[in-house]
Protein backbone atom coordinates (compact mmCIF):
# COMPACT_ATOMS: atom_id res chain seq x y z
CA UNK A 1 0.00 0.00 0.00
CA UNK A 2 1.10 3.34 -1.05
CA UNK A 3 0.03 5.35 2.10
CA UNK A 4 -2.79 5.33 4.10
CA UNK A 5 -5.34 3.83 1.99
CA UNK A 6 -4.64 2.08 -1.47
CA UNK A 7 -4.04 4.34 -4.49
CA UNK A 8 -6.24 4.41 -7.63
CA UNK A 9 -4.90 5.67 -11.14
CA UNK A 10 -7.72 4.77 -14.00
CA UNK A 11 -5.06 5.01 -16.93
CA UNK A 12 -6.81 5.69 -20.75
CA UNK A 13 -4.77 4.34 -22.86
CA UNK A 14 -6.48 5.27 -26.66
CA UNK A 15 -6.64 4.17 -29.12
CA UNK A 16 -6.69 7.13 -30.90
CA UNK A 17 -9.83 8.57 -33.13
CA UNK A 18 -11.57 6.88 -30.44
CA UNK A 19 -12.90 10.66 -28.54
CA UNK A 20 -10.35 10.73 -26.82
CA UNK A 21 -9.49 14.62 -27.46
CA UNK A 22 -13.64 14.73 -26.45
CA UNK A 23 -12.99 12.85 -22.90
CA UNK A 24 -9.79 14.80 -22.04
CA UNK A 25 -10.94 18.10 -23.03
CA UNK A 26 -14.85 17.25 -20.58
CA UNK A 27 -12.39 15.83 -17.67
CA UNK A 28 -10.15 19.16 -17.80
CA UNK A 29 -13.60 21.00 -18.24
CA UNK A 30 -14.58 18.92 -14.97
CA UNK A 31 -11.27 19.24 -13.19
CA UNK A 32 -12.67 20.72 -9.88
CA UNK A 33 -15.88 18.07 -9.70
CA UNK A 34 -13.16 15.82 -10.23
CA UNK A 35 -10.92 17.08 -6.81
CA UNK A 36 -14.51 17.03 -5.00
CA UNK A 37 -14.95 13.12 -5.23
CA UNK A 38 -11.25 12.57 -4.72
CA UNK A 39 -9.42 12.29 -8.67
CA UNK A 40 -6.78 14.23 -9.54
CA UNK A 41 -6.25 14.84 -13.36
CA UNK A 42 -3.04 14.20 -14.42
CA UNK A 43 -2.83 16.45 -17.70
CA UNK A 44 -0.02 18.89 -19.28
CA UNK A 45 -0.54 21.60 -16.51
CA UNK A 46 -2.88 24.46 -18.05
CA UNK A 47 -3.84 21.89 -21.13
CA UNK A 48 -6.63 19.63 -21.51
CA UNK A 49 -4.65 17.54 -23.79
CA UNK A 50 -2.15 14.41 -23.70
CA UNK A 51 1.46 14.33 -23.28
CA UNK A 52 2.15 13.50 -26.68
CA UNK A 53 5.12 15.54 -26.30
CA UNK A 54 6.47 12.32 -23.60
CA UNK A 55 7.40 10.67 -26.72
CA UNK A 56 10.15 10.60 -28.79
CA UNK A 57 9.78 9.27 -32.26
CA UNK A 58 13.03 7.01 -33.72
CA UNK A 59 12.30 5.57 -37.17
CA UNK A 60 14.42 3.04 -39.06
CA UNK A 61 15.36 2.88 -42.76
CA UNK A 62 12.28 2.36 -44.55
CA UNK A 63 11.83 -1.77 -44.63
CA UNK A 64 14.50 -2.39 -41.90
CA UNK A 65 13.71 -0.83 -38.63
CA UNK A 66 10.77 -0.46 -36.89
CA UNK A 67 9.01 3.00 -35.84
CA UNK A 68 9.06 3.29 -32.33
CA UNK A 69 8.19 5.42 -29.46
CA UNK A 70 10.45 5.54 -26.70
CA UNK A 71 10.00 7.54 -23.36
CA UNK A 72 11.32 11.34 -23.00
CA UNK A 73 12.61 11.08 -20.13
CA UNK A 74 12.53 15.17 -19.56
CA UNK A 75 8.61 14.81 -19.87
CA UNK A 76 7.98 11.30 -18.75
CA UNK A 77 9.69 13.09 -15.11
CA UNK A 78 7.78 16.11 -15.21
CA UNK A 79 4.37 14.01 -16.13
CA UNK A 80 5.76 11.95 -12.65
CA UNK A 81 6.50 15.14 -10.65
CA UNK A 82 2.43 16.49 -11.73
CA UNK A 83 1.60 12.86 -10.36
CA UNK A 84 3.49 13.32 -7.47
CA UNK A 85 2.26 16.79 -6.33
CA UNK A 86 -1.09 15.33 -5.03
CA UNK A 87 -2.19 12.27 -2.40
CA UNK A 88 -5.70 12.17 -4.60
CA UNK A 89 -6.62 9.43 -6.87
CA UNK A 90 -5.07 9.82 -10.54
CA UNK A 91 -6.60 10.01 -13.96
CA UNK A 92 -4.46 9.92 -16.45
CA UNK A 93 -5.38 10.11 -20.13
CA UNK A 94 -2.55 9.83 -23.11
CA UNK A 95 -3.76 7.97 -26.50
CA UNK A 96 -0.07 8.13 -27.24
CA UNK A 97 0.71 5.06 -25.10
CA UNK A 98 -1.00 3.32 -27.63
CA UNK A 99 1.77 3.29 -29.99
CA UNK A 100 3.88 1.62 -27.58
CA UNK A 101 5.16 -1.64 -28.49
CA UNK A 102 5.64 -4.38 -26.01
CA UNK A 103 9.26 -2.74 -25.05
CA UNK A 104 7.76 0.56 -23.92
CA UNK A 105 4.90 -0.50 -22.02
CA UNK A 106 7.26 -2.93 -19.74
CA UNK A 107 9.46 0.41 -19.74
CA UNK A 108 6.49 2.66 -18.62
CA UNK A 109 4.52 0.97 -16.58
CA UNK A 110 6.86 0.34 -13.67
CA UNK A 111 6.52 3.88 -12.65
CA UNK A 112 3.17 3.10 -12.12
CA UNK A 113 2.93 0.39 -10.40
CA UNK A 114 5.55 1.95 -7.79
CA UNK A 115 3.02 5.09 -6.71
CA UNK A 116 -0.15 3.15 -7.64
CA UNK A 117 -2.37 -0.07 -5.58
CA UNK A 118 -4.93 -0.28 -7.63
CA UNK A 119 -4.90 0.71 -11.91
CA UNK A 120 -7.80 0.71 -14.09
CA UNK A 121 -6.88 1.15 -18.07
CA UNK A 122 -9.16 1.73 -20.38
CA UNK A 123 -9.23 1.79 -24.12
CA UNK A 124 -11.48 2.22 -26.63
CA UNK A 125 -11.11 0.08 -29.57
CA UNK A 126 -12.49 0.50 -33.37
CA UNK A 127 -12.51 -1.92 -35.89
CA UNK A 128 -9.30 -2.43 -37.91
CA UNK A 129 -10.39 -1.15 -41.38
CA UNK A 130 -11.86 2.09 -39.68
CA UNK A 131 -9.21 2.55 -37.66
CA UNK A 132 -6.51 2.22 -40.13
CA UNK A 133 -8.74 5.05 -42.44
CA UNK A 134 -9.12 7.25 -39.62
CA UNK A 135 -5.27 7.14 -39.13
CA UNK A 136 -4.13 7.71 -42.61
CA UNK A 137 -6.36 10.93 -42.47
CA UNK A 138 -5.12 11.81 -39.45
CA UNK A 139 -1.77 12.08 -40.54
CA UNK A 140 -2.17 14.94 -42.36
CA UNK A 141 -2.58 16.65 -38.91
CA UNK A 142 0.02 14.33 -37.00
CA UNK A 143 3.47 13.42 -37.62
CA UNK A 144 3.16 10.06 -35.13
CA UNK A 145 0.09 8.86 -37.43
CA UNK A 146 1.76 9.65 -40.61
CA UNK A 147 4.77 7.78 -39.42
CA UNK A 148 2.74 4.98 -38.75
CA UNK A 149 0.13 4.69 -41.53
CA UNK A 150 0.81 7.28 -44.05
CA UNK A 151 2.22 8.00 -47.18
CA UNK A 152 1.13 9.09 -50.63
CA UNK A 153 -0.68 5.44 -51.30
CA UNK A 154 -3.85 4.58 -50.76
CA UNK A 155 -4.40 3.97 -47.08
CA UNK A 156 -4.68 -0.19 -46.87
CA UNK A 157 -0.97 -0.04 -48.92
CA UNK A 158 0.32 1.98 -46.34
CA UNK A 159 0.40 -0.57 -43.72
CA UNK A 160 3.41 -1.71 -42.37
CA UNK A 161 5.00 -3.58 -39.78
CA UNK A 162 4.22 -0.61 -37.39
CA UNK A 163 0.22 -0.10 -38.39
CA UNK A 164 -0.14 -3.71 -38.35
CA UNK A 165 1.12 -4.26 -34.85
CA UNK A 166 -0.63 -0.73 -33.82
CA UNK A 167 -4.43 -2.61 -35.00
CA UNK A 168 -3.38 -5.72 -33.60
CA UNK A 169 -5.19 -5.24 -30.21
CA UNK A 170 -5.13 -8.01 -28.36
CA UNK A 171 -1.21 -8.68 -28.53
CA UNK A 172 -1.73 -4.76 -27.23
CA UNK A 173 -4.05 -5.97 -24.22
CA UNK A 174 -1.80 -8.85 -23.39
CA UNK A 175 1.79 -6.47 -23.07
CA UNK A 176 -0.55 -3.95 -20.78
CA UNK A 177 -1.82 -6.95 -18.79
CA UNK A 178 1.41 -8.26 -18.25
CA UNK A 179 3.52 -5.16 -17.52
CA UNK A 180 0.43 -4.17 -14.98
CA UNK A 181 0.01 -7.45 -13.18
CA UNK A 182 -3.35 -7.41 -11.13
CA UNK A 183 -4.53 -4.19 -13.36
CA UNK A 184 -8.59 -4.26 -14.24
CA UNK A 185 -8.98 -4.03 -18.03
CA UNK A 186 -12.08 -2.41 -19.33
CA UNK A 187 -12.07 -2.80 -23.15
CA UNK A 188 -14.54 -0.85 -25.07
CA UNK A 189 -15.89 -0.83 -28.45
CA UNK A 190 -16.18 2.21 -30.27
CA UNK A 191 -19.17 2.71 -31.74
CA UNK A 192 -21.24 5.36 -30.81
CA UNK A 193 -24.86 3.35 -31.14
CA UNK A 194 -23.43 1.16 -28.15
CA UNK A 195 -22.73 4.37 -26.14
CA UNK A 196 -25.28 5.96 -23.74
CA UNK A 197 -27.21 8.83 -25.41
CA UNK A 198 -24.59 8.08 -27.95
CA UNK A 199 -21.93 10.27 -25.87
CA UNK A 200 -18.43 8.34 -25.73
CA UNK A 201 -18.25 10.81 -22.42
CA UNK A 202 -21.32 8.92 -20.83
CA UNK A 203 -19.73 5.63 -21.91
CA UNK A 204 -16.28 6.31 -19.97
CA UNK A 205 -18.09 7.78 -16.57
CA UNK A 206 -20.24 4.25 -16.76
CA UNK A 207 -17.13 2.22 -17.20
CA UNK A 208 -14.99 4.03 -15.03
CA UNK A 209 -17.43 4.54 -11.96
CA UNK A 210 -17.01 7.88 -12.08
CA UNK A 211 -19.83 10.32 -11.27
CA UNK A 212 -20.26 13.54 -12.61
CA UNK A 213 -22.37 16.10 -14.39
CA UNK A 214 -23.56 14.89 -17.32
CA UNK A 215 -22.11 16.53 -20.77
CA UNK A 216 -25.09 16.24 -23.27
CA UNK A 217 -23.42 17.73 -26.81
CA UNK A 218 -22.07 14.98 -28.60
CA UNK A 219 -18.59 16.78 -29.25
CA UNK A 220 -16.90 15.90 -32.45
CA UNK A 221 -12.91 17.08 -31.89
CA UNK A 222 -9.93 16.69 -33.59
CA UNK A 223 -11.71 16.35 -37.44
CA UNK A 224 -9.70 14.82 -39.96
CA UNK A 225 -8.88 17.34 -43.50
CA UNK A 226 -9.50 16.16 -46.76
CA UNK A 227 -8.37 13.22 -48.81
CA UNK A 228 -6.39 15.36 -51.07
CA UNK A 229 -5.41 17.73 -48.38
CA UNK A 230 -3.78 14.91 -46.77
CA UNK A 231 -1.98 13.52 -49.34
CA UNK A 232 -0.79 16.91 -50.07
CA UNK A 233 0.86 17.26 -46.86
CA UNK A 234 2.04 13.66 -47.22
CA UNK A 235 3.91 14.85 -50.06
CA UNK A 236 5.28 17.83 -48.50
CA UNK A 237 6.81 15.90 -45.66
CA UNK A 238 8.14 13.97 -48.27
CA UNK A 239 9.70 16.47 -50.17
CA UNK A 240 11.46 17.35 -46.62
CA UNK A 241 9.03 20.22 -45.39
CA UNK A 242 8.40 19.74 -41.39
CA UNK A 243 5.74 19.94 -39.19
CA UNK A 244 5.60 23.15 -37.66
CA UNK A 245 5.60 25.08 -41.15
CA UNK A 246 3.06 23.04 -42.73
CA UNK A 247 1.07 23.75 -39.29
CA UNK A 248 1.76 27.58 -40.08
CA UNK A 249 0.87 27.16 -43.70
CA UNK A 250 -2.68 26.04 -42.36
CA UNK A 251 -3.24 28.49 -40.14
CA UNK A 252 -2.32 30.75 -43.31
CA UNK A 253 -5.00 29.04 -45.00
CA UNK A 254 -1.88 28.47 -47.67
CA UNK A 255 -2.85 24.72 -47.59
CA UNK A 256 -6.66 24.10 -48.86
CA UNK A 257 -8.81 21.78 -46.97
CA UNK A 258 -10.32 19.72 -50.05
CA UNK A 259 -12.97 17.92 -47.82
CA UNK A 260 -13.08 14.87 -50.23
CA UNK A 261 -13.03 10.99 -49.49
CA UNK A 262 -10.80 7.87 -50.10
CA UNK A 263 -12.73 4.81 -49.69
CA UNK A 264 -11.10 1.38 -50.34
CA UNK A 265 -13.51 -1.07 -52.59
CA UNK A 266 -15.82 -4.27 -50.30
CA UNK A 267 -13.17 -6.41 -51.56
CA UNK A 268 -10.47 -4.36 -50.03
CA UNK A 269 -12.27 -3.90 -46.82
CA UNK A 270 -12.98 -7.41 -46.83
CA UNK A 271 -9.57 -8.65 -47.44
CA UNK A 272 -8.03 -5.88 -44.96
CA UNK A 273 -10.53 -7.26 -41.84
CA UNK A 274 -9.53 -11.00 -42.62
CA UNK A 275 -5.93 -10.48 -41.95
CA UNK A 276 -7.19 -9.69 -38.15
CA UNK A 277 -9.46 -12.66 -37.94
CA UNK A 278 -7.07 -14.69 -35.39
CA UNK A 279 -6.42 -11.66 -33.02
CA UNK A 280 -10.19 -10.32 -33.01
CA UNK A 281 -10.98 -14.13 -31.96
CA UNK A 282 -8.43 -13.74 -29.15
CA UNK A 283 -9.35 -10.21 -28.09
CA UNK A 284 -13.40 -11.58 -28.07
CA UNK A 285 -12.43 -14.13 -25.62
CA UNK A 286 -10.61 -11.56 -23.30
CA UNK A 287 -13.71 -9.31 -23.83
CA UNK A 288 -15.86 -12.45 -23.17
CA UNK A 289 -17.91 -11.74 -26.33
CA UNK A 290 -18.32 -13.90 -29.49
CA UNK A 291 -17.51 -11.41 -31.44
CA UNK A 292 -16.15 -8.19 -30.94
CA UNK A 293 -16.57 -6.26 -34.20
CA UNK A 294 -19.63 -6.67 -36.28
CA UNK A 295 -18.92 -7.86 -40.21
CA UNK A 296 -20.97 -4.68 -41.62
CA UNK A 297 -19.21 -3.57 -45.08
CA UNK A 298 -22.15 -2.06 -46.40
CA UNK A 299 -20.59 1.52 -46.66
CA UNK A 300 -17.81 0.52 -48.88
CA UNK A 301 -18.31 1.11 -52.34
CA UNK A 302 -17.57 -1.77 -55.01
CA UNK A 303 -15.14 0.57 -56.43
CA UNK A 304 -12.28 2.16 -54.87
CA UNK A 305 -11.88 5.98 -54.60
CA UNK A 306 -9.24 7.75 -54.15
CA UNK A 307 -9.40 10.94 -55.20
CA UNK A 308 -6.21 11.84 -57.76
CA UNK A 309 -3.82 14.79 -56.87
CA UNK A 310 -3.87 17.36 -59.09
CA UNK A 311 -0.82 18.86 -60.69
CA UNK A 312 -2.23 22.09 -60.52
CA UNK A 313 -3.66 21.80 -57.04
CA UNK A 314 0.54 20.76 -55.97
CA UNK A 315 1.92 23.44 -58.33
CA UNK A 316 -0.35 26.22 -56.91
CA UNK A 317 0.74 25.64 -53.20
CA UNK A 318 4.04 24.99 -53.30
CA UNK A 319 4.12 28.79 -55.07
CA UNK A 320 1.74 29.77 -52.33
CA UNK A 321 4.16 28.16 -50.30
CA UNK A 322 7.50 29.70 -51.62
CA UNK A 323 6.36 33.42 -51.78
CA UNK A 324 5.34 32.90 -48.11
CA UNK A 325 8.74 32.06 -47.39
CA UNK A 326 10.37 34.33 -49.29
CA UNK A 327 8.27 37.11 -47.55
CA UNK A 328 9.21 36.12 -44.31
CA UNK A 329 13.02 35.97 -45.23
CA UNK A 330 12.87 38.91 -47.18
CA UNK A 331 9.65 41.63 -46.78
CA UNK A 332 10.61 43.60 -49.28
CA UNK A 333 11.22 40.95 -51.85
CA UNK A 334 7.50 40.68 -51.98
CA UNK A 335 5.17 42.94 -53.34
Amino acid sequence: MHGARPRKLILHIGAHKTGTTAIQEYLFAKADFLEEIGWFLANIPGKPLNWGNMFRVLRGPRGKGETIFPVNPAVFAGLLSVIDQTRLDVILSAEDLFFLNEEGIADFAPALTQRFDEITVVAYLRRQDKMALSQWMQGGRTVQSAMVFGGTAAPFDCMGAEAMGYLDYASKVEAWAAALPGARLVLRRYDRALFPNGNVMEDFLQATGLILPPESRIIDANRSLGATTVRLVYLLRQAGLFQRPIEAAFAKGLIPDSKDKVMPSCDQARAFLDRFADCNARLARMMGLEQVFDDDLSTYPEEEIFPPLDPSLVQSTLLQLYVEAVRINDPQEVK
